[in-house]
């Protein structure tokens, strides 16, 4: 069961040679967000299942009006 708040995303860029993951949030959104500690987690789904890749976090600093 996924926490309270959380959203899954499907087929987001990942480029496996560079280690490198791809997600954008359009500005307007992210600066209505206060600040906080954002949790991602990247996993990988196939015909096994799935497996998680990596945990990552954003510390946010929220948008001074």
């Amino acid at each position: 069961m996924a926490p309270l708040g959380s959203h899954r995303f499907d087929d987001i860029p990942f480029d496996a040679e560079r280690s490198l993951v791809r997600l954008v949030t359009r500005a307007d959104v992210i600066r209505t967000l206060p600040s906080m500690r954002l949790d991602f987690q990247l996993v990988a789904v196939d015909a096994m299942g799935e497996r998680v890749l990596g945990n990552y976090y954003l510390d946010h600093t929220g948008f001074a009006k």
